[in-house]
């Protein structure tokens, strides 16, 4: 087993880096070396999300990782997305409209964050009921 320690290394980073920022599943099998089950709840808020698992779980995180951008209208950083490290092998990953929750067998943990995460719905758009006129095609 410690053999197996110090031969453990990213051969190639192509399966970490997915997008503008690394994938948090291939995070969690480099870290933890297994599986997750992961739980998402879309449809959200990101920004009110972030700030209340901030809150919510501030004290227990052991690391961040973020990837921002700078907007030039707001003139301030900005979050793309937010990955929480948390102990028992559970990770969170915060986007504009989403949030994911990984976990290796933890359920009631991840299921309970899930129904607190879901106040944060976005309001449903609802559709148009007949038709809709463009009035460029005239």
């Amino acid at each position: 087993m410690l053999a197996r320690l110090f031969r453990r290394r990213i051969a190639t980073p192509a399966g970490l880096f997915n997008g503008a920022f690394f994938d948090v599943r291939t995070l969690f099998v480099l870290e933890h070396d297994e599986l997750p089950s992961v739980c998402l709840v879309a449809d959200i808020d990101g920004a009110r999300a972030y700030a209340f698992l901030n809150e919510r779980i501030g004290a227990h995180v052991e690391r961040t990782y973020q990837h921002t951008h700078f907007d030039h209208e707001e003139g301030k950083l900005l979050f793309t997305s937010t990955i929480y490290v948390l102990p028992g092998k559970r990770m969170i990953e915060v986007g504009a409209k989403y949030v994911e929750v990984l976990h290796a067998g933890d359920f009631h943990f991840a299921h309970s964050l899930a129904k607190e995460l879901a106040a944060f719905r976005l309001s449903p758009r609802e559709a148009p009921i007949g038709f809709v006129r463009n009035g460029n095609l005239n």
